[in-house]
């Protein structure tokens, strides 16, 4: 048997690292970012920074790139800050558009020279702190639900994912509206969290899902401990008041958390409304009357069908059930304003079960939304909205700059493939070059979607 041991090559250290960098692919992302004016969107509607160090675009910004770069905390920005070539080009783009007054604005700001491409970890938890309303938290009374009004920081968040949403409707224009209306638990350690209906600490934020755009479209922050169908009618008007004007149809989807009379009757009206009425398909409540009233319909059973001696109620099923003579059938009710085939009914309200739950994975676990910064309210709620911001700009960029087989990769396979592509950063000449080597297949990928970024950027603007 041959003995064992490490393999013979020799590691050392390169103390001139010549600006290299291993997130090339984030370049076209930055690009992104200017084309579709959220940096401006950002510098005009978020001010929680005060007048000296860092901006909050900036910030916003450095939070941004950790989620893409696949990040999950905030000390991860010391990664990014590490990469000395991907800080050259941060620090580039920085003053991209800026008057020559700005920039000296910019730089007043700073006594001393700023040597960081990224915030610090600390200066990123003071900065979500400014978004946490301790006035809000002074009215929470024990047992009951609470959900804290929004401060002028995290509304300005809204209206920037809201008009980037607007941006990416006049580069990819739907005129329809499916909105999925959906809660998911975000599990926490947390100790101010409080416990949801599973037992366990969280927040469950209520979230509003274009399905047309593949784009979260509006999303309320909550604790654990707030029902779903909580004030859910105040939400959706606001989810609907950020759709852009080109839309011309709403609809609407939900489970029954939303089988609410105030909203199923605000949904139906075709007034106070610009986009009319919305039509809808909303799970009702199963209830023991509601069992019995449908005994007599038509009734598909179970394809797996319980063990003998296994009732319904010792199944864990995440729908209702009910047994007759033996067999066991899934019972559902869908309220619905639609004037379709009862069976063209249950399959549009069944989709709302797929990409609306795969967004909330895919914040939960692709992006940083699954792991909470803070203890106070307010900084999860912003670190959540800038989650789901990276995620927008993500989706953006695989269905309207990509395009093909990228717009249904998971970020996993877009770091691997093309955000984690090794490069090196060269200033020459008052100009920067992102350098790739000639054989990496992502070098004519980039090239080809910092074109397609261009093409959006000097096209026919968003409709309003």
């Amino acid at each position: 048997m041959s003995k064992q041991g490490v393999l013979s090559y020799r590691t050392e250290g390169e103390s001139a690292s010549r600006n290299l960098t291993a997130l090339s692919g984030l370049a076209p992302y930055l690009d992104l970012m200017v084309a579709s004016a959220l940096v401006e969107s950002v510098r005009r509607n978020v001010c929680i920074c005060g007048e000296q160090g860092w901006t909050d675009h900036e910030l916003v910004g450095s939070v941004l790139l950790l989620n893409l770069a696949g990040g999950e905390c905030v000390d991860d920005l010391e990664h990014l800050n590490a990469d000395e070539g991907f800080g050259k080009l941060v620090r580039w783009c920085a003053n991209h558009g800026l008057s020559r007054r700005v920039r000296r604005e910019i730089a007043r700001r700073w006594r001393k020279a700023k040597n960081r491409s990224v915030v610090s970890p600390s200066v990123a938890r003071r900065w979500l702190g400014g978004f946490h309303d301790e006035d809000q938290e002074k009215l929470r009374e024990p047992g009951k639900a609470l959900i804290p009004k929004a401060n002028e920081g995290l509304l300005g968040l809204r209206r920037v994912n809201g008009e980037f949403v607007g941006w990416v409707q006049g580069a990819s224009t739907q005129f329809v509206a499916t909105l999925d209306v959906d809660a998911t638990l975000v599990e926490t350690s947390k100790t101010d969290a409080l416990l949801c209906y599973q037992g366990y600490r969280a927040y469950q934020p209520l979230n509003v899902w274009w399905a047309e755009q593949e784009l979260m479209l509006h999303s309320e922050f909550r604790d654990g401990n707030v029902p779903a169908g909580y004030e859910q009618l105040r939400v959706v008007k606001e989810a609907v008041s950020y759709l852009p004007l080109s839309v011309k149809a709403v609809r609407l989807r939900s489970d029954s958390a939303g089988y609410e009379h105030a909203l199923l009757r605000w949904l139906d009206a075709s007034e106070n409304k610009r986009v009319g009425r919305i039509e809808f398909a909303v799970s009702c409540d199963v209830s023991p009357e509601f069992k019995a009233a449908v005994a007599l319909a038509t009734r598909e059973p179970l394809r797996d069908q319980p063990l003998p001696g296994m009732d319904s109620e010792q199944l864990s099923l995440p729908f209702q059930t009910m047994s007759r003579g033996g067999v066991t059938y899934k019972v559902f009710g869908v309220v619905s304003n639609l004037d379709w085939d009862g069976g063209d009914v249950i399959r549009f309200a069944d989709g709302r079960c797929g990409k609306c739950e795969e967004a909330h994975k895919i914040l939960k676990e692709d992006f940083a939304g699954g792991k909470m910064p803070s203890n106070e309210f307010g900084a999860n709620a912003a670190w959540w909205q800038i989650a789901i911001l990276a995620m927008n700009l993500a989706c953006a960029m695989k269905r309207v700059v990509l395009g093909g087989v990228w717009a249904k990769r998971r970020m996993k396979a877009i770091r691997l493939l093309l955000i984690s592509v090794p490069g090196q950063v060269v200033e020459k000449a008052r100009q920067l070059y992102l350098r790739l080597s000639r054989e990496h297949r992502a070098l004519e990928l980039i090239v080809a979607m910092r074109r397609r970024i261009r093409e959006l950027a000097t096209g026919p603007p968003p409709p309003a």
